[in-house]
């Protein structure tokens, strides 16, 4: 048992990551069985007094497969993890970003307090390098993740990335997303999530201001005999402050690099503002 495990077995060298995790199932159920051999002998000697026989290969086999459980089963956990994640549509993913950054964190909490021997091991190099990447790209997708994200924003990423997606199909999966390596221009990423936010925020400003004026009512007061053509001293003070703010605030606008998607309808409000005063 001992030479087939060391040279079938998962400690095999030159076998990848995953072929080593899969003989490191076989084999721990092989030595289960000669586990129970080993202590039923050892209990039949014990019970009439015979010295207990040695068996110093399985014992050395036994801590080897202990150790490399460690290894094997945080190394198909991930493994498991990650496929789960890749196959979640892109509409579950931001209420599941917190679930897997916990969990991932979990993970390389984990391979740091592996034992230094199995450091050596290319399944613990590819286990940290896998556990890495997906905590870099994580906040990536928290960004992408953002309500301010619009087509034309994921345009832009797109063509940095060199791919295409239907952002808005519903069958759009996270893997997708993944796919797209977005690790490997994280500026461009983050420059154009954190354009989104800023464009929103004047989307919204605009937005506010429009349902300001449609809502304003001009009150008129009567003037000697010309019926109401005068407006009220009070609502015209209000209204001429009201100007000032919104024409400063719309020019702040117009001067904003962010404003460019909605140049149109600040100038179409400047306009109307100009008319009104």
């Amino acid at each position: 048992f001992r030479k087939d495990f060391m040279l079938n077995g998962p400690v095999e060298k030159g076998i990848a990551p995953l072929e080593a995790a899969q003989r490191m199932t076989k084999f721990e159920a092989q030595f289960r069985e000669k586990e129970k051999k080993w202590h039923s002998y050892s209990e039949g000697e014990a019970l009439f007094g015979l010295p207990i026989t040695a068996f110093p290969e399985l014992e050395i086999t036994k801590r080897e497969l202990e150790l490399l459980g460690r290894l094997y089963s945080l190394y198909i956990n991930v493994l498991e993890s990650t496929k789960e994640y890749k196959a979640l549509t892109w509409a579950e993913t931001p209420q599941n970003i917190d679930r897997m950054l916990q969990t991932v964190n979990g993970y390389l909490s984990q391979c740091r307090k592996m034992p230094k021997q199995l450091r050596e091991w290319e399944a613990y190099t590819e286990l940290k390098k896998n556990v890495e990447d997906f905590l870099e790209v994580l906040p990536l997708l928290q960004n992408l993740c953002s309500p301010a994200m619009r087509p034309r924003h994921w345009n832009v990423i797109q063509s940095s990335a060199g791919t295409s997606l239907d952002i808005e199909s519903e069958t759009l999966l996270l893997g997708d997303v993944l796919n797209m390596c977005l690790q490997l221009n994280p500026d461009d990423v983050e420059e154009t999530c954190q354009g989104a936010v800023k464009e929103l925020e004047i989307e919204q400003k605009l937005h506010t201001l429009n349902e300001e004026w449609s809502e304003t009512r001009f009150e008129f007061q009567n003037f000697k005999n010309k019926g109401p053509v005068l407006l009220k001293a009070k609502e015209l003070q209000d209204i001429v402050d009201k100007l000032e703010e919104s024409s400063v605030s719309l020019s702040q606008m117009a001067n904003n690099r962010y404003s460019a998607p909605f140049k149109d309808q600040v100038s179409s409000c400047s306009v109307e503002l100009d008319s009104v005063s």
